[in-house]
């Protein structure tokens, strides 16, 4: 069973590193938190019956490694014994029992959610399919294929069957590591609040919410200039905002960051 996930793991990724510049890592360990059959055993076409791995799956990558110099920060993210940095990632697996047409389709999993079971069954989404509407006409299944989802964000909302990216956090040899931060929303109707991050994902803290320098812009476009004036982060003050100007706030974060996204696609 391992070796079936590694393998459809290294399937994907060949077929990830055709469209992007490929990082290097490795597959060290793969847990299944829960087995169970799709459907209650319920045969799709010729491939007949299939069922749902979900678990994490675990990575270490290679900071001397050239291949991963892209990745930012790698070099400041604590290491193991070995020199090599860990990370860990939420997966979940729809795969045929008896061994399918031996092709996977990984999809990159949007703010840590499941789409392509909508996209391509014409299903009723959900981040845990367990109901016949979930799986809509069935036609990924009728063809034989693996399906796989990898958490790749570290943002995203916690729980709700979400998919996430579990890495550790890059300091430098002061301490946290720190930088300007901006947020920009432009808006649909006029708002008194808005959050930091988009759709509730997790954002960087600012190091200091009474800073002089943290910055509330609000401007007639987005490329235009605008009026500018200090804001209490933890307000998040956007008084008179509305649909037609854009709105920014500038802040300093010193809560120490991760220090990467989208890593598993190196090695799934």
């Amino acid at each position: 069973m391992r070796r079936f996930l590694i393998r459809s793991f290294v399937l994907a990724a060949m077929a990830l590193s055709a469209i992007a510049e490929p990082v290097v890592a490795r597959v060290v360990r793969i847990v299944i938190d829960r087995r169970e059959p799709v459907l209650a055993g319920r045969a799709f076409g010729n491939f007949g019956a299939y069922e749902k791995l979900v678990g994490r799956v675990f990575f270490t990558f290679d900071p001397a490694n050239p291949a991963n110099a892209r990745i930012v920060d790698l070099s400041l993210a604590p290491r193991n014994a070995d020199g090599l940095v860990e990370a860990w990632a939420d997966f979940m697996v729809l795969r045929p029992v008896n061994g399918g047409s031996g092709v996977a389709l990984l999809e990159v999993s949007n703010r840590g959610g499941k789409a392509s079971l909508s996209y391509f069954n014409g299903a009723r989404g959900s981040r845990d399919p367990v109901a016949e509407e979930h799986f809509g006409d069935g036609l990924l299944m009728r063809l034989g294929l693996t399906v796989i989802w990898v958490g790749w964000q570290h943002d995203v909302p916690l729980g709700d069957e979400r998919l996430r990216l579990h890495v550790p956090t890059a300091t430098g040899p002061d301490g946290p590591i720190t930088g300007l931060v901006r947020s920009d929303w432009t808006i649909d109707r006029a708002a008194d609040t808005l959050d930091v991050a988009h759709r509730n994902h997790v954002p960087y803290a600012a190091s200091d919410p009474s800073d002089p320098e943290n910055v509330l812009t609000v401007r007639d476009g987005s490329m235009t200039g605008g009026a500018s004036r200090p804001t209490a982060p933890a307000l998040c003050s956007t008084a008179g905002s509305r649909p037609e100007r854009s709105t920014s706030w500038s802040t300093d974060r010193r809560t120490p960051r991760s220090w990467a996204s989208g890593l598993p696609q190196s090695a799934t």
